[in-house]
């Protein structure tokens, strides 16, 4: 049976780490469990690559980009040939099958280093990872996932994703906790951790330093929150960011769907946390 480590959602959200392994013993009675305030674990979509940030996109992300539409107004697609069904969800698909056992031998070299740079007394991390390096079912399966509440989510969501991360400086020292995030196989987001796992994702899994980095091409950074939503970016009068929200939000009114404020609130944020042109309103139909 699988072993779960995990924690519930109480007064804070909270980071979890969440552990899957098919052999108890393996572990030697050692389990991992950190918390950091803003995240909380679920399962969700994966991790594509664990050689560093950036990763290529599953079938899923490119169908949506090949389908592409350049406002935010929802439209009629041709339906897919075959015509996908609803499956038995007990288990998941044959594709994820397919996926998992690739992406949890593509961690094999980044939980041997974290566990080696852990120095678990009593604990031989090579001997662990050679005896299961041949067996994906047999390696831990980790999930990271940020939980809802906003700003507040988002913005302790990106510090663990961060230290999580062997590309950020000094993340590997020791009693720090880079390389988890090569580690995991999935990472997934919810509400305000959906903000932040949607801005790390449309650049195809970029890393949170690159998100809050000046770019010397731009002169800018992505994420400058120093602007609120209300204000809207540093490129725009307010008039024009006024304008262009409401323009699109009546589109979509326009192609005959309701609109509330949320689509007025979302279309503000998306001028915060991607980056493309006019907030990227094409591509929020991947979330």
């Amino acid at each position: 049976m699988p072993t779960m480590i995990g924690t519930r959602r109480a007064l804070f959200p909270f980071l979890a780490i969440l552990v899957f392994t098919s052999n108890v013993r393996d572990y030697q009675g050692h389990y991992f469990l950190w918390l950091v305030p803003g995240i909380r674990l679920v399962s969700a979509n994966g991790l594509a690559s664990s050689n560093g940030p950036a990763s290529s996109n599953g079938p899923a992300l490119e169908r949506a980009l090949i389908e592409d539409h350049p406002g935010y107004d929802p439209y009629e697609v041709d339906c897919p040939n075959p015509r996908p069904t609803i499956r038995n969800s007990i288990s998941i698909s044959p594709e994820e099958a397919s996926w998992l056992e690739k992406r949890r031998n593509n961690t094999v070299w980044a939980i041997r280093d974290f566990l080696s740079r852990a120095n678990i007394s009593g604990f031989d991390t090579n001997g662990y990872i050679d005896k299961v390096a041949n067996n994906a079912t047999a390696l831990p399966n980790i999930a990271i996932a940020c939980s809802g509440g906003g700003w507040r989510a988002l913005m302790n969501g990106a510090g663990g994703i961060a230290a999580f991360d062997n590309s950020t400086m000094n993340s590997t020292l020791p009693g720090h906790v880079g390389g988890l995030l090569q580690a995991a196989t999935y990472l997934a987001g919810l509400s305000g951790g959906s903000w932040l796992v949607g801005s790390l994702y449309v650049p195809q899994l970029t890393s949170v330093q690159n998100l809050y980095r000046m770019d010397p091409n731009a002169g800018t950074s992505l994420w400058q929150f120093d602007n609120s939503v209300i204000k809207g970016p540093a490129t725009l009068s307010i008039t024009q960011y006024y304008n262009q929200i409401i323009d699109e939000v009546q589109n979509k009114g326009g192609a005959g769907f309701n609109t509330t404020i949320t689509d007025l609130w979302g279309r503000g944020l998306s001028f915060q946390l991607f980056n493309a042109t006019d907030g990227s309103p094409s591509k929020l139909h991947i979330f």
